[in-house]
């Protein structure tokens, strides 16, 4: 059941309250009213929520700014700006295509002001052959300083081939009620990182009791706490911890197929010198059955394709020297350097 839908229609407003309630389901349900930014060079934003009858968002404006300006304007409530499929060629331009994992955009135009706060990394309806590619491009940007909330989405234009909610993103928020969810809460929980992505897969991660999106204050040792879930008809095969973006410790998981808990261990790792941030990634074989098929990559470039399952905890911000803030891996290679 997907508890808190958005509504993100290409350059449209689509209200879901008025027909979920003739259709007597509005109880099971929360909806947010948003919309899609489809630009022709720019890329694709989701943004919500925002007002049924606010000004129309610019969709050819002609930068990030413009587009940043425009969304200010339109929504008024501190939105989440979402960076969509940032590998997928619309309109010929790949955003990501312009930021090196280490040393951060590699042109001017890369360095428009990115006018988003979150990223989708995980597309059930447009996937890509390498399930880790959107994950490292955002975990970059966290080592560079640029703090976005993680987003699965199952980008559905029809229900006859992608599933409505195979890739989703799941919020820390009390949901006891699924129609009377507090969305207000919801919105900070997603503006503060405290999500978990998943495309058939749930990696859930602690650090010293601290989960996505909060800070882990000083000290000698971490106790990482992990812990894989996932449906019966989902298998999870390995599981991987990420410092900074670079795989710090991993392990194969020998029976990933039973419903529920499929793996839980705690690791414990020594602190680093110096903030850091660290991310939970799970993954497994796809799925061919028709109940619930791993769908193709979207703009394939090739016949051959292993589908896969994926999970993605948000990321846990260590705070090695106690100053309140995360100071990226950026600063810190910037502050040692000869």
């Amino acid at each position: 059941m997907i508890e808190l839908p958005v509504s993100t229609e290409h350059n449209q407003r689509i209200d879901f309250e008025a027909v979920a309630r003739t259709a007597q389901v509005r109880p099971f349900f929360t909806p947010l009213l948003g919309t899609e930014v489809t630009t022709p060079s720019l890329g694709h934003f989701n943004v919500f929520p925002v007002p049924i009858d606010g000004p129309a968002i610019d969709e050819r404006a002609a930068d990030w700014a413009a587009i940043g300006r425009s969304i200010a304007a339109a929504a008024t409530d501190r939105p989440l700006i979402v960076l969509n499929h940032g590998r997928d060629d619309h309109g010929g331009f790949r955003p990501l295509d312009r930021l090196d994992q280490i040393t951060g955009p590699v042109d001017a135009a890369a360095s428009w002001p990115l006018p988003a706060n979150a990223m989708e990394i995980v597309n059930s309806g447009a996937v890509l052959r390498d399930p880790l590619s959107l994950p490292r491009d955002w975990m970059a940007f966290l080592s560079r300083g640029l703090v976005l909330t993680p987003v699965g989405s199952s980008d559905s234009h029809d229900v006859a081939r992608y599933i409505v909610g195979q890739g989703r993103t799941y919020v820390r928020v009390d949901d006891r009620d699924p129609g009377s969810i507090d969305t207000v809460r919801a919105l900070e929980s997603l503006r503060r990182g405290r999500v978990l992505v998943s495309d058939g897969l749930l990696a859930e991660i602690e650090v010293n009791g601290r989960g996505p999106g909060d800070f882990v204050g000083p000290g000698r040792e971490l106790a990482v706490r992990l812990r894989v879930q996932g449906p019966a008809w989902t298998r999870a095969g390995h599981v991987a911890l990420y410092l900074n973006g670079t795989l710090l410790r991993e392990a194969t998981i020998p029976d990933g197929g039973r419903a529920g808990v499929k793996w839980t261990a705690t690791w414990r790792v020594p602190a680093p010198p110096h903030d850091a941030h660290l991310v939970a990634i799970a993954t497994g074989p796809g799925v061919t059955a028709p109940y619930w098929p791993t769908a193709k990559p979207y703009q394939p470039t090739s016949i051959d394709f292993t589908p896969y399952v994926l999970g993605v905890s948000g990321a846990v911000l260590i705070d090695a020297n106690g100053d309140g803030r995360f100071d990226p891996a950026s600063a810190a290679r910037a502050t040692t350097r000869p």
